[in-house]
């Protein structure tokens, strides 16, 4: 009984939580689409997300843009909408990420009173979104201050650093927020949201686009507009971007999006010492309410204490347990190049790397 205990104990304590992969999405003026980060060219459509293109006298096209990931995994984004005045309303709407359909939830702004919305980026330290607000997208010389952006349309001022912040991301494993300032050569921007100062980086990038941060990977990436290819400058560290790609989509790339796979598996119930989470110390508990035979070692819920409930334990060990008591979900503590571990809401899972031998510098 000592060994098999023994051996029960090891397995239980060496079973490593299960951790949910990112998912990558795309948004052009027509359609939603997954992308491949490891070669751009074998994205795929999900579907059209429904939202008509406004084009202005000169041409120039206006709908779907810049998306992100907030807290509880919904893909939301900016829209904008040439009214008849030849205002813009800018609209947040969300994303269907299996059928690519898009809902309108709320009005941002309004081009002739609050001006233009230029990007949107989940802020996990703040627990909201970000919006950059300029009041003409039209001068290149304006620009653009750092919002809270309240599910109810209201937009607090959180700072001005004095830059056009044409693009923003947050780097989740640093609690860092940079932007794109076009007035600065294209030049990645560290901002302090708290006291709006600027730390420019030596990373350039060859267009301004949206934005988006891989915890798995430890990687910020973006997309040249020129040239449709899928691009990444590392986490600030790199001088030059790197080509990962063409997309090849039939249409031009809008916005850029990393967020965590949804999590469907079953309520938590191995999280015996009431934590939130299972791990070590609910695996001594199990093991001596087990041998004790002990109602609370019941894990499958079948009425008895046997070997069917250590599979069950061992199987709940894996799948992890996020501070809400269910398996899994988007809550963990740290976001890194190998995943997170436990507070902000993303999970990772696939080491960086990969198969495309296409990559290149320029």
């Amino acid at each position: 009984m000592r060994v098999l205990a023994s051996a029960m104990t090891l397995a239980l304590l060496s079973a490593t939580p299960a951790l949910a992969e990112e998912a990558v999405y795309a948004v052009t003026f027509n359609d939603l689409v997954r992308v491949d980060l490891d070669d751009a060219s074998q994205s795929q459509i999900i579907g059209a997300h429904g939202l008509p293109v406004s084009k202005r006298a000169d041409g120039r096209r206006f709908g779907a843009f810049s998306i992100t990931c907030d807290g509880d995994g919904r893909l939301l984004g900016l829209y904008y909408q040439l009214d008849v005045t030849g205002n813009f309303d800018q609209y947040l709407v969300e994303y269907d990420k299996d059928t690519g359909a898009a809902l309108i939830q709320l009005l941002v702004a309004s081009s002739d009173v609050e001006g233009y919305a230029e990007t949107i980026e989940w802020v996990d330290s703040l627990d909201s979104l970000v919006v950059s607000m300029t009041p003409d997208i039209n001068s290149g010389s304006a620009t653009s201050s750092l919002y809270t952006l309240a599910m109810d349309g209201t937009l607090t001022l959180l700072t001005d650093n004095g830059r056009d912040n044409d693009y923003g991301v947050h780097d989740r494993s640093r609690d860092v927020f940079y932007t794109i300032d076009p007035n600065f050569i294209g030049r990645l921007t560290q901002v302090d949201l708290a006291t709006g100062s600027n730390t420019d980086l030596g990373t350039t990038t060859p267009t301004t686009a949206d934005l988006a941060y891989s915890c798995e990977r430890d990687t910020i990436y973006s997309y040249d507009v020129a040239t449709d290819e899928l691009i990444s400058f590392g986490n600030g560290s790199e001088t030059e971007a790197i080509w990962l790609g063409v997309f090849g989509l039939g249409d031009v790339v809008q916005g850029l999006a990393i967020c965590c796979d949804e999590d469907t598996t079953p309520p938590c119930v191995g999280d015996l010492d009431g934590d939130g989470d299972v791990d070590k110390h609910d695996a001594k508990i199990f093991v001596w309410k087990y041998h004790h035979r002990d109602p609370i070692a019941d894990i499958n819920g079948d009425g008895r204490v046997d070997c069917q409930d250590v599979w069950a334990f061992v199987k709940a060990r894996k799948a992890g347990c996020d501070g809400d008591g269910h398996h899994g979900g988007h809550h963990c503590h740290k976001c890194g190049k190998r995943g997170c571990k436990g507070g902000h809401r993303c999970k990772g899972g696939r080491k960086h790397g990969g198969k495309n031998k296409r990559h290149r510098r320029r």
